[in-house]
C-alpha cells in the first residue's frame, strides 16, 4: 500500500485500484481500464443539475409576460420542428421497409419459378430416361 498526494494505491492479488475523493480508477493486468464515478462525483453532479434548475425556475418567475409568451412559442416551436423531424424519419423508414419487403417478394417469387423450372425439366429428363431405358430393354 502507497500513499501519495490524496491517492491511495492498493495491491490486491489480480489488479490494483487507484483511488482519489472524487474518482476511483481499477486497473486490471488485461489491460482493460475502467473508469467508476464513486458517490461523491454522482452527488456533485446532481446538486449542480438541481441549481441550474433553480436558476432557470428564477429567471422564468423575473421574465415579463411578453418574454414568457415567446419562450413559449420558441418551445412550440422546437417541438414542432422536432416532431415533423420525427415524422419524416418515420415516413422514411417506412417507405424503405415496404421497399424491402417488395423487392423480398419479388426475389422470392423468381427463386420460386427457377426451383419449377427446374423441377419440371428434372422431370423430363427423368422421363427421357426412362423412355430410353425401356427401349433399350425392349430391343
Amino acid at each position: 500500500m502507497f500513499i501519495a498526494k490524496n491517492v491511495l494505491i492498493k495491491t490486491q492479488s489480480n489488479h490494483s485500484i487507484i483511488t482519489s475523493s472524487n474518482l476511483s480508477l481499477s486497473l486490471y493486468h488485461n489491460n482493460q481500464t475502467h473508469l467508476i464515478m464513486n458517490n461523491n462525483t454522482k452527488g456533485i453532479l446532481g446538486l449542480i443539475a438541481v441549481a441550474a434548475g433553480a436558476l432557470g425556475l428564477y429567471k422564468y418567475k423575473k421574465m415579463s409576460p411578453e418574454e414568457k409568451a415567446a419562450l413559449k412559442d420558441k418551445a412550440r416551436k422546437a417541438g414542432d420542428t422536432l416532431k415533423e423531424s420525427y415524422n419524416e424519419v418515420e415516413d422514411q423508414v417506412s417507405e424503405k421497409l415496404t421497399s424491402l419487403k417488395n423487392a423480398l417478394e419479388r426475389e422470392t417469387a423468381k427463386a420460386k419459378n427457377s426451383v419449377n423450372r427446374n423441377i419440371d425439366h428434372a422431370e423430363d429428363v427423368i422421363d427421357i430416361t426412362a423412355e430410353n431405358i425401356e427401349k433399350t430393354v425392349k430391343s
